[in-house]
């Protein structure tokens, strides 16, 4: 069986940017696919009533997923907010029966390199 299959689905968690960030911690969702045998998907970033979205592709391999964000969807505008082109190595590991996503990210925004931070990502099991 593909590792990559695994991926698919609706990932939940936080994401964490080192000090200097706007805030030290935010909702994050990625909904990925598997297309082609590529990963695809979107990536969601919340704090409070401020959100973005983006969409994004990435490659799994040796048990790290590789991912990019490609372009900035639906967001919140705000004066002194520039929003982050993340890409990092998220680790993918099954723990007490749950999928984690976890690993470090980096990105760019308007202004140059972002204040990086961690990822950590629970699969959601579908609802019947």
């Amino acid at each position: 069986m593909n590792d990559a299959q695994y991926l698919a689905g609706t990932w939940e968690g936080v994401l964490t940017q080192d000090r200097g960030g706007f805030t030290p911690e935010y909702d994050f969702q990625m909904t990925l696919r598997l297309e082609e045998g590529k990963v695809k998907g979107t990536s969601h970033v919340s704090v409070r009533s401020i959100y973005a979205n983006w969409t994004l592709v990435g490659t799994l391999e040796d048990g790290v997923f590789h991912f990019e964000e490609q372009a900035i969807g639906r967001h919140t505008e705000l004066d002194d907010l520039y929003w982050c082109l993340k890409e990092g190595d998220l680790q993918l590991k099954l723990i007490d029966y749950q999928w984690i996503l976890y690993g470090r990210w980096w990105g760019e925004s308007d202004l140059g390199d972002c204040v990086p931070g961690m990822i950590r990502m629970v699969k959601q099991v579908p609802q019947v």
